[in-house]
């Protein structure tokens, strides 16, 4: 299509058409980026109670700021037509992925499952129903992380039967029998219809057949649930169960929420995964290099990557030991030794190499199970896809026998990318890039010769929870991630290579004895080698290579400058039941915004200053990395509150924008401590402000027309802040917080979600305002309440906010912005650093 201007955006092209309108790729002219904008058609709008539908739409997407939810940067009205403003999102939905692909694998299906299921309960705890799930609204990218999108016909529990149009809004095939009957619609309509997604995702067919609206109706009403099962074989039969419950008549008799369904369906893949079934080949060895073929070379992994369904039997690689060459030693552990091979090819790596096990180790080696894994490649994954498994792994691509007794198994040889010079003060030595290495303060790294950065970091890390996505979905586990067994790479691109693989856990079961490094385990109790254990030692990866520490498991030492989102999914991957864990595709997600937060941030920052020089005595100011005193009692609070170094210069840097944050928004995470988010945002920045020098950084939002800088005057008053900056306990009326600071009346300290009835704040927020007054009007010797300050005029450091839109941007040091569209008790909290969490009370 040609360009259309439609506002301040250019339509480009045609990229989707439903009910409620055409999606357009278009380009923001006032911004510079590309996005999906949701146009309505002209005639739909002028239905009665349309509109009202539609804005119910923008604020439903800006209530809900869940990662597994589109976000929504702008909303508004063209010549009649209304219209979203969402990111461009490069993926397809499920319902195109069963058309294309068939049915996925239970694997695939739960992972799926799980991040609607959090999009779910997010928009659940706020009373919202979406009442149209199905597969074409679930759109899946290419690290398969999941979108709920359309939320156009969501509404609110407590609104009407039908839309006033009279029409009922919904898709038959995964409508609940009460929407048949009564018309309404909870929660449990919601999980119902996901269940149908399940069972969708898991036989590559709808729960009942027939494409007439009675068909469908008389399904839902009257026929059992069906057995995917029956349908599948491949399905395990412990999610007969699961779709019989999810799909109950009765809703009382369904699970009562999206978690609760997402959770039955993992334990049903867990409690069902088996070793595999492998039969061997006539062909003894793989790629047409038999062991009587008199050929000089074997060739693994290469003609038979990709083929599907072409038999029954699977093959199983087998290379003769004579077929390897040479044989040279390049290293020897604790199981065996590793050789090069000079004679075995393949097309996905330059060189090959053959771990032998010691002749006293191979009777605890199932080699059964270890076979599982080189047929893995040849018979489950495409070439793509195998060839980005072995991009990142060291892995099993076929066995080798000796005499007929299995010895060992060929892989890939480390590439050359993950080796590093590393000073040392014995010399400069070239050795594999360890993980370790990283895990230390940047002073060490820069002695050691190593330089990286937050970006560099967060990078790592993303390529880290890509990889594990990756192998969850196709039903490998990792079990020991570690930094002795994880290696690094910062050029010419950051990667990471998984080492010693014959020790994953694949469908279940493992060629090796599940071990742990020490300092690495998993918390007491919890099986090992699962999406659960290796998502927790994830998070305790993150942790310790932010920290630069080896062995902290403390919260606290999470550096003030991490973004919130990150700082977040940390906690919560260490903090939650390991069901309730962030799983590594959130964590991709949350790692990409950081990624783009601190590449931001290195573009626009300030020239370097002189660096600092520290004298013995008194002791520096404590950073990011120091800790609280030992036997220190008090719990970590969620954000850290480390002052940092003074800055010789305090320039203000220039304004910074980003893309919409979220709050907590990730799979296995609920969304009933919102009003938590915005006291660990406040939190964050009294701690900054605190530990400032007396001239900090412009506020400003990113409306290109307001701005505002903030210099308080030397003699600007200042009080004390509790070390935690949270109170613990709730308090009522016009209670005062420690430092003087009241509390507006009809507010309450509390870390609950907020109802109806009650309105939660924190001293934190309190203290926040009234410094902020303060420094404006520093002649006041009286602390105000944000009431106060609210009612007296806008202030200066903190701009005027006219709407409660999700898309409002902090940049620098911003700290606190007043929205006054909707009455004083509407507060916009951000965190400087060009990272905000925005929630209206």
């Amino acid at each position: 299509m040609d360009e259309v201007v439609f506002g301040r955006y250019r339509l480009i092209a045609l990229i989707g058409e439903g009910g409620m309108g055409k999606v357009f790729k278009a380009h923001d002219s006032v911004i510079g980026r590309d996005v999906a904008i949701k146009v309505l058609p002209t005639e739909l709008s002028a239905e009665p109670g349309y509109r009202e539908r539609f804005r119910r739409e923008a604020h439903t997407a800006a209530r809900l700021t869940e990662p597994h939810i589109i976000p929504i940067y702008d909303t508004g009205e063209v010549d009649g037509q209304l219209y979203l403003v969402m990111p461009v999102v490069d993926g397809i939905d499920v319902n195109g992925l069963l058309a294309r692909d068939g049915a996925m694998s239970p694997q695939r299906a739960v992972l799926v499952i799980a991040q609607l299921a959090s999009a779910l309960h997010a928009a659940h705890a706020v009373g919202l129903v979406h009442r149209d799930i199905k597969p074409s609204n679930a759109l899946v990218t290419g690290d398969d992380f999941v979108y709920l999108i359309d939320f156009g016909i969501a509404h609110d529990a407590a609104a009407t039967k039908l839309t006033s149009t009279g029409m009922m809004v919904g898709t038959w095939a995964y409508m609940a029998p009460e929407r048949f009957t009564t018309g309404t619609a909870d929660a449990r309509a919601d999980v119902y219809a996901l269940a149908c997604v399940l069972y969708e995702c898991l036989t590559g067919v709808r729960p009942f057949p027939g494409d007439s609206m009675e068909q469908q109706i008389a399904g839902h009403l009257t026929v059992e649930p069906p057995k995917p099962s029956v349908v599948n074989p491949a399905v395990p039969v412990g999610f007969d169960e699961v779709i019989a419950r999810g799909m109950a008549k009765n809703p009382e008799e369904r699970y009562q929420s999206a978690r609760e369904l997402a959770t039955a369906a993992a334990q049903a893949l867990s409690a069902s995964q088996s070793a595999p079934t492998l039969v061997e080949d006539s062909a003894p060895a793989v790629g047409g290099g038999g062991q009587g073929s008199g050929r000089a070379g074997s060739t693994v992994a290469a003609g038979a990557v990709g083929r599907r369904g072409g038999g029954s039997v699977k093959t199983r690689p087998v290379i003769g030991r004579d077929k390897l060459g040479v044989l040279s030693k390049i290293g020897q552990g604790g199981q065996g030794v590793v050789y090069r091979a000079p004679n075995v090819k393949t097309k996905f790596a330059a060189s090959m190499v053959y771990k032998e096990y010691k002749a006293q180790s191979r009777s605890d080696i199932d080699f059964t199970a270890l076979a599982a894994m080189p047929a893995l490649v040849e018979e489950s994954l495409s070439y793509a896809q195998a060839e980005r498994l072995i991009s990142f792994a060291a892995w099993p691509c076929a066995l080798v026998e000796d005499g007929g007794a299995s010895t060992g198994f060929v892989m890939p040889a480390i590439p050359e990318a993950f080796f590093i010079d590393l000073t040392t003060v014995k010399g400069v030595s070239r050795t594999t890039a360890e993980f370790q290495h990283l895990l230390n303060h940047s002073s060490v790294l820069a002695a050691r010769g190593i330089g990286v950065d937050d970006a560099q970091r967060y990078s790592l890390l993303r390529e880290v929870a890509s990889a594990l996505a990756f192998m969850h979905k196709h039903g490998v586990c990792v079990g020991d991630i570690s930094p002795k067994n994880l290696l690094f790479s910062l050029s010419p691109h950051e990667a990471v290579y998984f080492i010693d693989c014959d020790a994953m856990r694949i469908n279940g079961v493992s060629a090796l004895p599940q071990m742990e490094t020490p300092d690495w385990e998993a918390p007491p109790g919890e099986e090992l080698a699962t999406i659960y254990s290796d998502a927790y030692k994830l998070g305790l990866l993150a942790l310790r290579l932010l920290a630069g520490d080896h062995d902290t498991k403390n919260l606290q030492h999470i550096p003030a400058s991490t973004p919130a989102l990150l700082r977040q999914i940390i906690t919560d991957t260490l903090s939650n039941a390991p069901q309730q864990r962030p799983l590594p595709e959130a964590w991709s997600y949350v790692l990409g915004h950081a990624i783009e937060q601190a590449q931001h941030q290195k573009k626009t920052a300030t020239p370097a200053s002189p660096p600092i020089s520290v004298a013995p005595t008194p002791p520096p100011t404590p950073i990011v990395h120091s800790r609280p005193p030992v036997g220190t009692s008090t719990p970590p609070p969620p954000a850290s509150v480390y002052s940092r170094p003074p800055a010789p210069t305090p320039t203000p840097p220039p304004p910074t924008t980003q893309p919409p944050s979220s709050g907590k928004i990730w799979g296995g995470v609920g969304a009933a401590a919102v009003v938590v988010v915005v006291a660990i945002i406040v939190a964050v920045v009294v701690g900054n402000r605190q530990s400032s020098p007396p001239s900090a950084s412009p506020s400003s939002s990113t409306s290109p027309s307001s701005t505002a800088s903030y210099s308080p005057t030397p003699t600007t008053p200042t009080f004390s802040v509790p070390p935690s900056l949270l109170q613990g306990a709730d308090q009522g009326g016009d209670s005062q917080c420690e430092g003087g600071f009241p509390l507006p009346r009809g507010y309450r300290v509390g870390p609950a979600a907020p109802t109806s009835s009650d309105k939660f704040t924190s001293c934190a927020f309190a203290i926040v305002v009234g410094q902020s007054y303060l420094a404006d009007n520093p002649d006041l010797t009286s602390p105000q309440t944000p009431r106060s300050v609210a009612a007296q005029s806008p202030l200066a450091n903190c701009p005027d906010v006219q709407n409660d839109h999700p898309n409002v941007q902090c940049s620098g040091n911003a700290f606190l912005m007043q929205c006054q569209q909707e009455g004083l008790d509407q507060w916009i909290t951000c965190r400087g650093g060009n990272d905000a969490v925005v929630y209206i009370y």
